[in-house]
């Protein structure tokens, strides 16, 4: 490779919204596939469909593959469930195969009641519940270090850091909401991992050497927050897993939680 261009700050932060509208039948009863979640919201997208059709809900909306519904617990922060291995196919569109988003450190996706007001994963609990046993898995002698990505101003960061004991926390904001979660979203997972905060953050000498693992607050799934919560939910487990991966591999509701706050 003879250079590399950088063109600056990404306006959007993720990559474009891909649909399949080849099923979409003039005048309704088809459907519109939202196959990777990007700048472009299903609400954007089922806008335009309903202005073609001529009425609400004649065309149906699709995300990979099933029915969409907002916020349908918590399943952009999914990957699809695992298919057996004698039903995999090409993956539909790029960015759907590989594990491009995944820190070297653990990644935990907390999903707090103010958003979620029932709890959209099996593994629930109060806060101190949930974050005690992994302060605890991770100490080795030492008081660990955990990064936190946070809405500005959130109960769930708050209580967090006013709390939550027997560890350092290093808070980046994401900004206020899932417009500025997609532009932040990648440079704090990765100034975390490699403790190069920017100086416009909170940076202590926590930043110098990098976290053990890395809390993220989840968001609604509303415009940006589906492309947001899809990105997040390919960082969780994070341990450095990359390369290919079947096509429908995930890892269930593994580091997941429902908090309340």
């Amino acid at each position: 490779m003879g250079c590399i261009l950088d063109g600056g700050d990404c306006g959007v932060g993720v990559e474009s919204t891909v649909v399949n509208g080849l099923a979409w039948k003039e005048g309704g009863g088809g459907h519109v596939d939202v196959l990777r979640p990007g700048g472009l919201g299903v609400e954007d997208i089922q806008k335009v469909v309903v202005q073609l059709d001529g009425a609400e809900r004649k065309t149906e909306m699709r995300l990979h593959g099933k029915p969409w519904m907002r916020n349908a617990a918590a399943s952009s922060s999914r990957l699809p469930d695992r298919k057996p291995a004698e039903t995999k196919l090409p993956p539909s569109t790029p960015g759907m195969k590989y594990r491009h988003y995944s820190p070297r450190v653990p990644v935990y996706l907390l999903l707090p009641s103010n958003t979620f007001p029932r709890p959209p994963v099996t593994t629930s609990s109060n806060l101190h519940a949930v974050l005690e046993p992994i302060i605890a898995s991770l100490r080795n002698g030492r008081r660990p270090r955990f990064g936190l990505l946070h809405y500005e101003g959130s109960p769930l960061s708050r209580r967090i850091l006013e709390e939550v004991d027997g560890a350092d926390f290093l808070p980046v904001s994401l900004g206020a909401d899932s417009t500025s979660a997609a532009q932040r979203l990648f440079s704090g997972m990765l100034s975390l991992e490699g403790g190069r905060l920017p100086a416009s953050d909170d940076a202590s000498d926590l930043a110098t050497t990098g976290v053990d693992a890395i809390f993220v607050e989840g968001c609604s799934d509303e415009g940006l927050g589906l492309a947001v919560m899809e990105r997040v939910g390919k960082a969780v487990g994070g341990g450095g897993k990359s390369g290919e991966l079947g096509n429908g591999e995930g890892e269930g509701s593994s580091g997941r939680f429902w908090v309340e706050v």
